[in-house]
Protein backbone atom coordinates (compact mmCIF):
# COMPACT_ATOMS: atom_id res chain seq x y z
CA UNK A 1 0.00 0.00 0.00
CA UNK A 2 1.11 3.64 -1.04
CA UNK A 3 2.23 5.79 1.46
CA UNK A 4 -0.23 8.81 0.64
CA UNK A 5 -3.55 6.42 0.87
CA UNK A 6 -3.25 6.98 4.38
CA UNK A 7 -3.24 11.04 4.12
CA UNK A 8 -7.07 10.20 3.45
CA UNK A 9 -7.75 7.94 5.77
CA UNK A 10 -7.94 10.09 8.34
CA UNK A 11 -10.31 12.82 6.44
CA UNK A 12 -12.68 10.03 5.45
CA UNK A 13 -12.95 9.43 9.38
CA UNK A 14 -13.11 12.95 10.27
CA UNK A 15 -16.35 13.42 7.91
CA UNK A 16 -17.52 10.07 9.11
CA UNK A 17 -17.33 11.00 12.85
CA UNK A 18 -18.89 14.44 12.19
CA UNK A 19 -22.22 12.66 10.52
CA UNK A 20 -21.47 14.00 6.74
CA UNK A 21 -22.48 11.04 5.36
CA UNK A 22 -25.38 10.68 7.27
CA UNK A 23 -26.27 14.25 6.45
CA UNK A 24 -26.64 13.32 2.23
CA UNK A 25 -28.79 9.73 3.47
CA UNK A 26 -31.37 12.76 5.21
CA UNK A 27 -31.34 14.75 2.45
CA UNK A 28 -32.54 12.06 0.02
CA UNK A 29 -35.20 11.49 2.35
CA UNK A 30 -36.75 15.29 0.90
CA UNK A 31 -38.76 13.31 -1.64
CA UNK A 32 -40.89 11.14 0.96
CA UNK A 33 -41.27 13.62 3.84
CA UNK A 34 -42.88 15.85 0.31
CA UNK A 35 -45.19 12.91 -0.58
CA UNK A 36 -46.55 12.16 3.13
CA UNK A 37 -43.86 10.54 5.32
CA UNK A 38 -45.93 12.72 8.47
CA UNK A 39 -47.44 9.88 11.05
CA UNK A 40 -51.12 11.52 10.29
CA UNK A 41 -50.77 9.66 7.47
CA UNK A 42 -50.06 6.30 8.67
CA UNK A 43 -51.97 3.41 7.15
CA UNK A 44 -52.73 5.40 3.93
CA UNK A 45 -51.51 4.65 0.61
CA UNK A 46 -49.70 7.69 0.81
CA UNK A 47 -47.95 6.90 3.74
CA UNK A 48 -46.61 3.33 2.26
CA UNK A 49 -45.41 5.74 -0.82
CA UNK A 50 -42.98 7.73 0.91
CA UNK A 51 -42.00 4.84 3.19
CA UNK A 52 -41.35 2.95 -0.19
CA UNK A 53 -39.64 6.37 -1.68
CA UNK A 54 -37.73 6.92 1.59
CA UNK A 55 -36.02 3.00 0.85
CA UNK A 56 -35.24 3.67 -2.81
CA UNK A 57 -33.41 6.85 -1.87
CA UNK A 58 -31.46 5.94 1.25
CA UNK A 59 -30.89 2.67 -0.11
CA UNK A 60 -29.66 4.22 -3.55
CA UNK A 61 -27.53 7.00 -1.39
CA UNK A 62 -26.15 4.36 0.80
CA UNK A 63 -25.43 2.22 -1.77
CA UNK A 64 -23.12 4.78 -3.57
CA UNK A 65 -21.30 5.46 -0.49
CA UNK A 66 -20.55 2.08 -0.20
CA UNK A 67 -19.20 1.87 -3.48
CA UNK A 68 -16.81 4.84 -3.22
CA UNK A 69 -15.47 2.95 -0.13
CA UNK A 70 -15.17 -0.14 -1.22
CA UNK A 71 -13.61 1.37 -4.30
CA UNK A 72 -11.10 3.15 -2.48
CA UNK A 73 -10.68 0.14 -0.43
CA UNK A 74 -9.64 -2.10 -3.24
CA UNK A 75 -7.16 0.61 -5.09
CA UNK A 76 -5.56 0.91 -1.46
CA UNK A 77 -5.20 -2.29 -1.17
CA UNK A 78 -4.87 -3.14 -4.66
CA UNK A 79 -7.58 -5.57 -4.26
CA UNK A 80 -5.66 -7.71 -2.34
CA UNK A 81 -7.57 -9.21 0.75
CA UNK A 82 -4.37 -10.58 2.42
CA UNK A 83 -4.73 -6.65 4.07
CA UNK A 84 -7.03 -7.92 6.07
CA UNK A 85 -7.39 -5.11 8.43
CA UNK A 86 -7.83 -2.75 6.06
CA UNK A 87 -10.72 -4.55 4.19
CA UNK A 88 -12.37 -4.63 8.14
CA UNK A 89 -12.44 -1.33 7.70
CA UNK A 90 -13.36 -0.16 4.88
CA UNK A 91 -16.73 -2.86 5.42
CA UNK A 92 -16.77 -1.20 8.68
CA UNK A 93 -16.64 2.23 7.07
CA UNK A 94 -18.61 1.22 4.21
CA UNK A 95 -21.46 0.43 6.65
CA UNK A 96 -21.27 3.36 8.63
CA UNK A 97 -23.06 5.82 7.34
CA UNK A 98 -26.29 3.74 7.20
CA UNK A 99 -25.66 2.61 11.14
CA UNK A 100 -25.29 6.33 11.89
CA UNK A 101 -28.37 7.50 9.89
CA UNK A 102 -30.19 4.72 12.38
CA UNK A 103 -28.63 5.76 15.49
CA UNK A 104 -29.42 9.63 14.34
CA UNK A 105 -33.32 8.44 13.82
CA UNK A 106 -33.43 6.72 16.89
CA UNK A 107 -32.33 9.47 18.76
CA UNK A 108 -34.43 11.89 17.11
CA UNK A 109 -37.65 9.94 18.36
CA UNK A 110 -36.86 10.08 21.46
CA UNK A 111 -35.38 13.91 21.91
CA UNK A 112 -37.39 15.67 19.43
CA UNK A 113 -40.59 13.51 18.76
CA UNK A 114 -42.28 16.52 16.48
CA UNK A 115 -39.78 16.22 13.83
CA UNK A 116 -39.62 12.57 14.19
CA UNK A 117 -43.62 12.61 13.47
CA UNK A 118 -43.32 14.61 10.23
CA UNK A 119 -40.42 12.29 9.24
CA UNK A 120 -41.70 9.26 10.50
CA UNK A 121 -42.35 6.73 7.20
CA UNK A 122 -38.60 8.13 6.70
CA UNK A 123 -37.63 6.53 9.65
CA UNK A 124 -39.00 3.10 9.33
CA UNK A 125 -37.44 2.94 5.92
CA UNK A 126 -34.22 3.38 7.45
CA UNK A 127 -33.87 -0.89 8.83
CA UNK A 128 -34.83 -1.74 5.46
CA UNK A 129 -32.18 0.45 3.84
CA UNK A 130 -29.49 -0.83 6.25
CA UNK A 131 -30.34 -4.30 5.54
CA UNK A 132 -29.76 -3.69 1.42
CA UNK A 133 -26.16 -1.56 2.58
CA UNK A 134 -25.02 -4.57 4.23
CA UNK A 135 -25.41 -7.24 1.87
CA UNK A 136 -24.55 -5.12 -1.12
CA UNK A 137 -21.57 -4.51 0.21
CA UNK A 138 -20.59 -7.58 1.18
CA UNK A 139 -21.38 -8.46 -2.72
CA UNK A 140 -19.47 -5.49 -3.95
CA UNK A 141 -16.30 -6.99 -1.69
CA UNK A 142 -16.65 -10.86 -2.47
CA UNK A 143 -17.80 -9.82 -6.05
CA UNK A 144 -15.53 -6.53 -7.09
CA UNK A 145 -17.23 -7.33 -10.58
CA UNK A 146 -20.72 -6.33 -10.18
CA UNK A 147 -18.97 -3.03 -8.10
CA UNK A 148 -17.36 -2.78 -11.37
CA UNK A 149 -20.20 -2.57 -13.70
CA UNK A 150 -22.67 -0.79 -11.65
CA UNK A 151 -20.32 1.68 -10.35
CA UNK A 152 -21.08 4.56 -12.88
CA UNK A 153 -25.04 4.19 -13.00
CA UNK A 154 -24.79 4.39 -9.05
CA UNK A 155 -23.23 7.84 -9.66
CA UNK A 156 -25.65 8.81 -11.53
CA UNK A 157 -28.26 7.64 -9.72
CA UNK A 158 -27.23 9.39 -6.43
CA UNK A 159 -26.96 12.47 -8.58
CA UNK A 160 -30.63 12.29 -9.63
CA UNK A 161 -31.44 11.70 -6.35
CA UNK A 162 -30.18 14.62 -4.96
CA UNK A 163 -31.38 16.78 -8.04
CA UNK A 164 -35.17 15.40 -7.20
CA UNK A 165 -34.35 15.99 -3.57
CA UNK A 166 -32.61 19.77 -4.55
CA UNK A 167 -36.17 20.35 -6.07
CA UNK A 168 -38.02 18.88 -3.28
CA UNK A 169 -36.22 21.27 -0.68
CA UNK A 170 -37.38 24.23 -2.82
CA UNK A 171 -41.05 22.84 -2.97
CA UNK A 172 -40.55 22.56 0.58
CA UNK A 173 -39.25 25.99 1.39
CA UNK A 174 -41.96 27.77 -1.09
CA UNK A 175 -44.82 26.20 0.75
CA UNK A 176 -43.50 27.71 3.69
CA UNK A 177 -44.34 31.20 2.48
Amino acid sequence: MSWYWYILIPVILAATFVGVPSMLIGIANTPAVLIGANGIFRGTGRYKLAMLVAFLLQSIVAVTLSALIITYTGYMTSRNYGYIFAWLVGVIAAIYPMWQTRSRARHERLNEPDGYVAKEATHAAIPFALAVTVGVTLLFVFRPVILDALFYWLLVLSGLVYLFSIVCIVVIARRQY
